[in-house]
């Protein structure tokens, strides 16, 4: 049996191990040539342990940069083909993690600029998925819509969208309510709309729009949670693994909310707000008619893949929702994507109290405040 001095030496050493041997870790630019026109040079990264040259973990992690570059091998002589010109990065190791956020430009059919951040678990040599957190998870059920309708849904942005659909002659990819970035400076929030909206070649048609208000003035719209992150622990401020371990820590602490917006019977537009409880399904919320804007509740729960509620207005049941998510391609419904990228679909109907009348929702977006 070890003694107490050796079982508390033991303990110390087993805590000190990975941090000392994430101090052996480095991570390398190797220089490498574009094999197109053999002008544009990159840096891709390497990791290295000095301490130990054959580290499976590190032959790993090297693998899985090597396929996101398209390439065998870290060796000039040994490319026979590689397609990215002005790649650069800044890497950092910390906490038993290797973080990487580079940039560049592939060219596959056509050039394409890509930035992608990557956190790689030192002890597995496994890839860690990172989740932000989005902008629609800094606001209350009620609060989310009120936002949108005062500061976010302007004549501004339909205009916008207007205008790209003259320039591109079609429909973008992005929706009034795919806000991708949002930042909090000097007292105000500012948030904008997706850049990415239509492919490369009419990519210059995309909508542009940002709004910037007074944080002071958002505030009766988030929640207490959001408030402390946003303010108090300086969200906006971190960076890469900071904001990694900050994400994993915060997200069990943000309700399960769901927004969608779209069209019953394919005429009438309606957005809804609802939360469901992860232990027992049980769901509330809202929705409302986008040309009244007022609010009629919803009551139901959600199991199986399957969500019924009821709507109440002056607590009188005026109708039912009938919601279904299935696995299956389906191009009818909205696909729901979780972290890892993997997808559901969902569909909805509207039914009449005495079931004489069902309409089907076409939904146009969705948003959720929680990792799928």
């Amino acid at each position: 049996m070890l003694s107490k001095k050796k079982r508390v030496f033991l303990l110390i050493l087993l805590f000190v191990a990975p941090t000392t041997h994430a101090q052996n870790m480095v991570v390398e630019k190797i220089r490498i040539t574009n094999t197109i026109d053999k002008e544009n040079n990159s840096m891709i990264p390497k990791l290295k342990d000095l301490s130990n040259p054959r580290n499976p973990i590190v032959d790993k992690i090297n693998s899985y940069l090597l396929e996101t570059f398209d390439i065998t091998s870290y060796k000039q002589s040994e490319i026979t083909e590689f397609r990215w010109s002005d790649v650069d990065f800044d890497s950092e190791i910390k906490s038993g993690i290797a973080y990487i956020h580079y940039g560049g430009e592939y060219y596959g059919s056509y050039p394409n600029a890509v930035e992608e951040e990557l956190f790689f678990n030192l002890t597995t040599g496994e890839k860690i998925v990172n989740t932000d957190i989005n902008f629609q998870s800094l606001f209350s059920l009620y609060g989310y819509t009120n936002f949108l309708n005062r500061y976010w849904l302007t004549t501004k942005l339909k205009d916008a969208f207007k205008e790209a659909i003259v320039c591109a002659d079609s429909e973008p990819y992005c929706t009034y309510y795919d806000i991708s970035q949002y930042d909090l400076k000097k007292g105000m929030l500012s948030a904008s709309l997706e850049i990415d909206c239509y492919s490369h070649a009419a990519r210059a048609c995309s909508p542009t729009y940002t709004v910037s208000i007074p944080i002071d003035s958002v505030k009766p719209y988030l929640t207490e949670i959001s408030t402390r992150i946003l303010l108090t622990d300086r969200y906006c401020d971190k960076k890469g693994i900071d904001k990694l371990l900050y994400n994993t820590r915060v997200w069990k602490e943000i309700p399960n909310n769901l927004y969608l917006f779209g069209l019953v019977d394919n005429k009438y537009p309606i957005s809804m707000a609802i939360t469901i409880d992860q232990y027992s399904g049980a769901t509330s919320g809202y929705y409302y008619y986008d040309k009244k804007k007022q609010k009629l509740n919803l009551k139901g729960i959600y199991a199986h893949n399957i969500l019924d509620m009821k709507e109440t207005f002056n607590n009188k049941e005026t109708g039912k929702f009938y919601f279904t998510w299935s696995d299956g391609f389906d191009a009818e419904a909205i696909p729901i994507y979780d972290a890892h990228g993997n997808s559901q679909y969902l569909r909805g109907t509207w039914i009449s109290m005495d079931d004489s009348k069902k309409y089907t929702i076409h939904f146009t977006s969705l948003k959720t405040t929680k990792p799928q």
